[in-house]
């Protein structure tokens, strides 16, 4: 959801299938009443009035094909897929929903959709969505859709940006080429494009490519003035302007540290969430954690057992993290490795790490050992979406090699977050300091709906167990 979220092209996209999926509804209303149940043959009660057959169904067809087309990773940012690829995603994404839905109607038995036409709505629903993506890709391929950026630099950051540009097309821009500092490199190229002009014929540049967007982007601002000057116009003239971290934000989604500054973050009106965002935040962790231990029951009872049999020592695991403002709390886990044995130096889990146990793979491959942190946030140290919680011994090399990397602590760490679905866990000091570039992201764009989109994100990361070790 953090996808469709984020991306222009995604959200229209998604939109444009949610209509096309209502007009499927109305239409297995209309073929329900030809070919449906008389009122007689639902017991009980009547049919539904015909507005109410149409709500029904407007509200349950869509999100039960478009989550399967989610899990089904029709709404990744790479792309379009198209052909056989994309018939086979489209009809398992149907075929998933047409279950769902049939579960559905045969609870709430005043909807009684009939067999047939569930199926022919669904057949209908999975050859419109085929088409619409089929000519979706082939404006994908043609380009003609793409806005038109012009990165104002030839320095390393330029071209840094230049290639970003390049190496993500599904973002929906085309790099139209540079404009240099100083006259004279015109017809010079950088990364397979051209230098266009100068810096001082921005205005000039933008009317005579048609370019939508400007990046300014010099390794040197000192100097620029004039081109600043230049560039309200550009502005005024109805052309977005971005500056290098602006625009590396937006079309990353990630904070890169090499282009953040303190100012950034002291004058930058996010990183700050107002005690009402705070308080409705807590008490949505409050009620998800209360929900998930009751649901969770029985998986706690049968993996404790299972602990208890296959390996001596404590069914929990309990560690130090650092939270909140620095604060050190106890964490709870299941356990899913062998007891410490005395004088062995404590280390970060490796990939195929001896010390798993059987039970131990299992439970953190489906990430069921993660379950009874739902305990430390009722306790308040941790929320259910936020950075997740290193221990001690890493954070403290971590604040000396990662710049900013104590920003992470200004708010509860979590069960998951979004540097975790979107980057994997973290190992290595690199590794952490990838990962944090989407956790100040996320710190900076904190919202209740971010929360619940990096939620439903967690489940697909769940189910197709992308990031265990």
């Amino acid at each position: 959801m953090f996808e469709i979220l984020r991306s222009v092209r995604l959200r229209r996209l998604f939109l444009g299938e949610t209509l096309i999926l209502m007009l499927v509804a109305m239409l297995m209303v209309r073929l329900r009443i030809r070919w449906g149940f008389e009122p007689q043959d639902v017991p009980g009660s009547d049919n539904w009035p015909y507005w109410m057959e149409v709500f029904f169904a407007g509200i349950t067809i869509p999100p039960a094909v478009q989550l399967g087309m989610y899990y089904g990773g029709l709404y990744d940012r790479r792309g379009v897929q198209t052909g056989p690829q994309l018939l086979v995603r489209l009809a398992l994404a149907h075929l998933l929903a047409g279950v769902a839905l049939a579960l559905l109607y045969y609870l709430v038995p005043r909807f009684r959709a009939q067999r047939l036409a569930l199926g022919m709505a669904l057949l209908i629903s999975c050859w419109l969505l085929f088409s619409l993506r089929h000519h979706m890709a082939e404006l994908l391929r043609a380009g003609t859709w793409r806005r038109q950026v012009l990165i104002l630099g030839t320095g390393q950051l330029a071209r840094w940006l230049g290639r970003q540009v390049l190496v993500h097309p599904a973002t929906g821009y085309e790099l139209a080429g540079f404009a240099a500092e100083q006259p004279g490199l015109e017809g010079k190229v950088l990364e397979g494009r051209p230098v266009l002009g100068s810096m001082a014929d921005v205005q000039e540049l933008v009317r005579r490519h048609r370019v939508d967007e400007v990046v300014f982007a010099p390794d040197e601002r000192r100097g620029c003035a004039e081109t600043v000057s230049k560039l309200v116009g550009v502005k005024l003239g109805g052309t977005t302007v971005w500056s290098a971290p602006q625009f590396a934000e937006h079309l990353l989604h990630c904070l890169p540290l090499e282009l953040l500054t303190p100012s950034a973050i002291v004058f930058d009106p996010g990183f700050q969430q107002s005690p009402l965002s705070m308080a409705l935040k807590r008490a949505l962790d409050v009620v998800v954690s209360l929900v998930a231990l009751i649901l969770a029951a029985p998986i706690l009872l049968l993996t404790a057992l299972a602990i208890r049999l296959e390996s001596p020592g404590p069914i929990l695991y309990r560690q130090k993290r650092v939270g909140r403002g620095g604060r050190v709390f106890t964490i709870y886990k299941f356990r899913s490795m062998r007891v410490q044995a005395p004088g062995e130096a404590e280390r970060l889990t490796q990939k195929n790490d001896d010390r798993i146990t059987r039970v131990g793979r299992f439970i953190r491959l489906h990430r069921i050992d993660e379950i009874p942190q739902f305990f430390n946030v009722l306790r308040g140290d941790m929320s259910l979406v936020g950075p997740r919680p290193e221990v001690v011994y890493s954070v403290e090399e971590l604040r000396r090699t990662v710049p900013f990397y104590d920003q992470r602590h200004a708010i509860r760490p979590g069960i998951t977050s979004l540097g975790q679905v979107r980057f994997g866990a973290a190992v290595t000091p690199e590794e952490a300091r990838q990962r944090l570039q989407y956790d100040l992201y996320y710190q900076k764009n904190m919202s209740m709906v971010f929360d619940l989109s990096i939620l439903i994100d967690t489940v697909k990361v769940v189910l197709l167990r992308f990031g265990a070790r």
